[in-house]
């Protein structure tokens, strides 16, 4: 499987961004993000409606030239947050909008709400169509989606996190609202051929609780992890700030098994969880001084450092390293690959290290790392991506990650999706700045795995 990339950019100052990628078993890179502005997704240029767009896209292996496309199009801003595969090469998508009177592609799709609401769908790219699609609202506040994952071991299961204010209702007739009079994070499962709904778990507290990420081991055992800023449940107590958890969750009792806390003074964030049954990995940033509360701690080395934690399966914290150097430094995306391996993606400062193993020099800016981990928490690859601008995007964005990850199913190859400046290479895969370009431009690369 070769390398190829592809780049986004609008040359009157618009912009993409990519805040999902999966490889599906072509070698091909499925994508999901926003823009604004005008870009060129598929050879004639796409101009949005509103705020930002939603859309989603296949490239086609080796010259990543576009094979299907579908736009979300409103007056307000759509994005999409995340995607997921499933076993037959379809894809879960979700994310949010706040355009009532939303359009995808040219077919009207209405919400009941005039709030933000998240969105869930089943898309075909093969044949890029649409099996089935559903909102998520409340008609007196808002509702966003942020993370997703397919449950391969339970029968046809997909499993959608975020955050809501009052309620959590979907469009399908004659359901009630899951939750009412609450606030905080939510987990849901729908039928994956179908979309309705199944189990549901809140994850509430007096102010924000927000679900950013959701992993499922091979047992259909849930795991999510976000952030939070007074407590959970009357589980988990913020010690100041905002703080990142972890916590196992039973859609069937709508309960927390077990939380897990990592947080101080400063902001701190949960972007992304695995879990591979034994281990749950949980990435993200924290500020100054941040502890667990079971008893382990890091100081970060510069403003804002990553961290990797590992969990068992009860939620005890095994280790927690840090991924960090003297400027702003973090931790976003996260794959487990089927021998144990973790695969992390972020974006770096001046200087980054691992446990001591420090990352290439950069050419200069920010840029783009890639951690990969052995299931001991060894690192076996430590790459930095980028050129003499700036790579990573809005790092300091509170709901979307602009440097993502997706592995093939065989783990031959990674797709990464970030923005950047100025031209680089990397892996043999040559991107180049539009000439007429400003800001940030968005790429999607293929990175074969040796």
């Amino acid at each position: 499987m070769g390398g190829y990339g592809r780049v986004f950019k609008d040359d009157g100052g618009g912009r993409a961004a990519f805040h999902a990628v999966e490889v599906d078993s072509q070698g091909g890179l499925l994508l999901g993000g926003d823009f604004y502005g005008q870009v060129d997704f598929d050879g004639s240029p796409s101009r949005y409606a509103g705020g930002s767009d939603a859309v989603m896209l296949r490239l086609e292996p080796s010259r990543g030239l576009t094979t299907a496309r579908q736009r979300f199009l409103g007056a307000g801003s759509e994005a999409v947050t995340a995607m997921r595969q499933d076993t037959n090469g379809a894809v879960y998508v979700a994310g949010y909008s706040n355009t009532a009177d939303l359009m995808l592609e040219t077919e009207p799709w209405p919400s009941a709400s005039s709030h933000t609401y998240g969105f869930v769908m089943l898309w075909r790219p093969l044949d890029n169509t649409v099996v089935w699609k559903r909102h998520l609202f409340s008609t007196r506040a808002d509702v966003r989606v942020h993370g997703l994952v397919f449950d391969a071991s339970a029968a046809d299961q997909v499993i959608v996190v975020g955050e809501f204010a009052d309620e959590v209702a979907i469009d399908v007739p004659a359901t009630p609202p899951f939750v009412t009079g609450k606030l905080g994070a939510f987990a849901l499962a729908l039928h994956g051929s179908s979309g309705l709904p199944g189990g549901f778990a809140a994850i509430t507290g007096p102010q924000g609780v927000v679900a950013r990420s959701v992993a499922v081991d091979a047992q259909s055992r849930v795991v999510v992890a976000g952030d939070f800023d007074t407590e959970i449940n009357g589980q988990l107590t913020a010690v100041g700030g905002l703080d990142a958890f972890a916590a196992g969750v039973d859609l069937g009792q709508g309960t927390i098994t077990w939380s897990r806390r990592l947080g101080g003074m400063g902001q701190d964030r949960a972007r992304a969880i695995g879990t591979d049954g034994t281990h749950v990995w949980v990435l993200g940033s924290f500020a100054g001084h941040a502890e667990t509360n079971d008893g382990f701690a890091l100081d970060a080395l510069g403003g804002r450092d990553g961290f990797v934690l590992r969990l068992d399966d009860r939620g005890q914290t095994r280790s927690l390293e840090r991924i960090g150097g003297s400027g702003d430094d973090g931790a976003t995306s996260l794959v487990l690959g089927p021998d144990g391996r973790a695969w992390i993606a972020g974006f770096a400062g001046a200087d980054l290290a691992y446990r001591g193993f420090p990352a290439p020099t950069g050419a200069g800016g920010r840029d783009v790392f890639v951690l990969g981990l052995d299931v001991a928490g060894a690192a076996h690859v430590f790459a930095r991506i980028g050129g003499p601008g700036d790579e990573g995007g809005d790092w300091s964005s509170d709901d979307l990650a602009d440097v993502v990850l997706g592995l093939s199913a065989d783990a031959r190859a990674l797709g990464l999706a970030g923005t950047f400046r100025q031209s680089f290479s990397t892996a043999g895969v040559s991107l180049g700045y539009p000439a007429r370009a400003t800001g940030d431009a968005a790429f999607a690369v293929l990175l074969p795995l040796r």
